[in-house]
This record gives C-alpha cells, structure tokens and sequence, in this order.
C-alpha cells in the first residue's frame, strides 16, 4: 500500500503534468518545478489552513508568515518568495 508522502507526491506530479499539457511547449519557461514543490511543501507543512496571514517586515523588506510545523504542531516564521502583494506590516522575528 502506498504511503501518504507517495500518495502527495503523485498528485504533484499529476498537477505538474496538467500545467505542461495546458502550457504545451512552452511549459519548461512557465512552470518552475523548485517554486511548485516549494510551495506544496509550505501547504502540507501549514495543513492548508494555519490562519496566518502574510506580512511584511520593514526592516528588511521580507515578505513572510507563521507556519506551523507538521510534526511538532509548533509556529515557526517562512520567508516567501512573493513580490508586491497586499501585506500588513509587521515586524519579523528575525529583526
């Protein structure tokens, strides 16, 4: 029986295919395989639904937010690869 983790994995990949056959040739310019399991790692990390909103810090001008982690059930601060989004400003806690 396959386990949870290659259950998820195909399901990426089947998503990933999907934007590949909607993209066709041009797939390998729009779809960036890092960012798509980057971003499905922070989903499952969070389980989808941890609350938190994004924010932004004004000290250094990072774009972040609260995970929670899987394992552990404890908060711990991302960083987000995101750029010019509608963000409340506060502080991380790294600064």
């Amino acid at each position: 029986m396959a386990s949870e983790d290659d259950k998820n994995r195909n399901k990426n990949w089947a998503r990933i295919n999907d934007l590949k056959y909607y993209f066709g040739k041009q797939s390998d310019e729009w779809i960036d395989l890092l960012l798509v399991s980057k971003e499905k790692r922070i989903a499952t990390d969070r389980n989808i639904s941890s609350g938190y909103s994004p924010s932004l810090c004004p000290s250094c001008k990072q774009y972040w937010s609260y995970g929670i982690h899987s394992t552990t059930r404890k908060k711990y601060v991302d960083y987000l690869d995101w750029k010019r989004i509608p963000a409340t400003k506060i502080k991380c806690d790294n600064c």
